[in-house]
């Protein structure tokens, strides 16, 4: 069974990292990029091939994090784990997050391959 991770970030390089590490970690792990949280969106809302993890950049264009959170909730989905990957280190960027129950955790990037590996082996259990 195909377990899906989408990663919602701007950066293209980010994003390759990304998807080479979580393809590594499973070959049964497929991973969708999005550059915005308004494509992933638009993803979510078919409510086709859901994913079981999302890992989301804070500040991208279009919609950002905070507004994609607003819009997920909006889908009334079953919850799915949220991680935020951020280069932010704002106290306020941290705080909020944390007072959104939907996010399972802040990470600083870049994200240590041993670190998204932990997470993947607690978020996709079979």
């Amino acid at each position: 069974m195909k377990r899906r991770i989408f990663v919602i970030d701007d950066d293209p390089i980010l994003q390759r990292i990304m998807k080479k590490m979580l393809s590594n970690f499973d070959d049964g792990v497929e991973v969708e990029l999005f550059l915005h949280g308004e494509e992933a969106i638009e993803k979510l809302a078919t409510g086709n091939n859901l994913p079981d993890l999302i890992f989301l950049d804070i500040n991208m264009p279009i919609m950002d994090a905070w507004d994609f959170i607003e819009n997920y909730k909006n889908l009334n989905l079953a919850a799915i784990p949220i991680y935020i990957l951020s280069s932010s280190i704002d106290y306020r960027d941290i705080n909020k997050a944390e007072d959104i129950d939907l996010i399972k955790d802040y990470l600083v990037k870049p994200l240590k391959k041993d670190r998204l590996i932990e997470i993947c082996n607690r978020e996709l259990k079979p």
